[in-house]
């Protein structure tokens, strides 16, 4: 970054005599050169008010904005430069990761493209515009970029696994996330990829063994790793322990994880199980101590048959459940059940009784958020938990 500054300060100074301006410009980069970012942000602000159309001084704003978290003025002052240099390469550039950061991909995406056509040989722009394309739901265009990057780093194998996990390629994402982590076996998010394939894989046991540690040493703020482990507590059927994590991730992380919340980054949570989760802790919190019916074991085959909408659909219903098994607290059973369209038909319990009979009634034709067309047989087992 000092290197920008003082490659656009040079320019400025060659800019007709303005003395308050060239006042402002080099006591702001004075200042900067002390790292007093904001005091040098403040200064190099005014003399852009005082000369708006100039590129220079507003991509130094840019970058100083940019320094100091203020990305909405980072953003304006970006902006004000793509507009009088359309080929400025920087501006693009880091305009279109302000735009993709900001839940705008698609306002994101013809900066990035402009900026890769500018310097067709940078890897990164080709990166970002990926992402961009993945947080657009544009899947096809992100992989079309991925697949024909050489060489394929650790990086580019990451976001491979995370199309692969957008488009419900469960092995594909394991794969790619495997080569990730091999590649860099230190870095946190492959570490974290591997994990989140492996859930969405089915290997829940896996997937704890490399999150476990990993939330106990990971900083206050890393709120993805409690989540993983929310997840996999999920799609084990198993309400408490997924409360438990959820509630950790949400104290890491207060704004990340309301589906409705304008902040909401749903690039972040890229698979049917993911929402299906989202949802279900948010109309069921629930009190973390509370008995609930357990549902584990849960094996799928079928059409667009996904775990986490069927797990959404048992875990809602849990309470109720839970009412049937109070007989008799170790009782484990087996479920199976057809799910087709919208709803839960067909259960079948064993073994039979009193027990039965009632979960029988509180799962039948229970209603699932499923996908359009989804076609599929369930079998599970239900138990009691204290």
């Amino acid at each position: 970054m000092p290197g920008m500054i003082y490659a656009v300060a040079l320019v400025l100074l060659t800019t007709p005599p303005n003395v308050d301006v060239k006042s402002l410009v080099e006591q702001s980069l004075a200042a900067y050169k002390r790292g007093e970012v904001e005091q040098a942000l403040k200064l190099m602000q005014s003399a852009a008010d005082a000369r708006p159309d100039d590129a220079g001084i507003q991509y130094s704003v840019g970058v100083m904005a940019l320094q100091s978290e203020k990305y909405g003025v980072a953003m304006t002052a970006l902006t004000k430069v793509v507009a009088v240099k359309p080929k400025h390469y920087d501006a693009r550039f880091n305009l279109g990761k302000l735009l993709a950061a900001a839940g705008k991909p698609k306002a994101a995406i013809e900066h990035l493209i402009a900026a890769g056509k500018l310097k067709p040989k940078e890897t990164a722009p080709r990166m970002e515009l990926a992402v961009a394309y993945l947080a657009a739901g544009q899947d096809s265009d992100a992989l079309k970029i991925l697949t024909s990057m050489k060489p394929r780093t650790a990086e580019v194998v990451s976001l491979l696994a995370f199309a692969a996990l957008r488009q419900a390629d469960w092995a594909g994402a394991l794969k790619y996330a495997v080569k990730a982590r091999k590649a860099a076996p230190d870095a946190l998010r492959h570490r974290l990829m591997h994990a989140t394939a492996l859930i969405h894989s089915g290997d829940l046991t896996g997937a704890r063994k490399i999150l476990e540690p990993m939330v106990r040493s990971s900083p206050a703020t890393q709120s993805n790793i409690p989540y993983s482990l929310a997840l996999a507590g999920f799609l084990d059927g198993d309400a408490l322990t997924t409360r438990r994590w959820m509630n950790e991730a949400v104290a890491r992380a207060p704004k990340m994880f309301d589906p409705d919340a304008e902040s909401f980054d749903a690039m972040a949570f890229p698979t049917l199980s993911d929402m299906a989760l989202l949802r279900w802790f948010k109309s069921a919190p629930g009190n973390p101590r509370a008995t609930e019916a357990r549902f584990s074991k849960l094996t799928l085959t079928g059409r667009k048959c996904h775990a986490g909408v069927v797990m959404e659909t048992l875990l809602r219903r849990a309470i109720n459940a839970q009412r049937c098994l109070t007989a008799d607290r170790n009782t484990v059973m087996t479920v199976k059940a057809a799910i087709k369209g919208k709803g839960l038909t067909s259960v079948t319990i064993s073994p039979r009784g009193a027990a039965a009979g009632c979960l029988q009634k509180t799962l039948s034709k229970a209603p699932v958020a499923a996908p359009k067309g989804m076609r599929c047989k369930a079998s599970f087992e239900v138990r009691s938990t204290r």
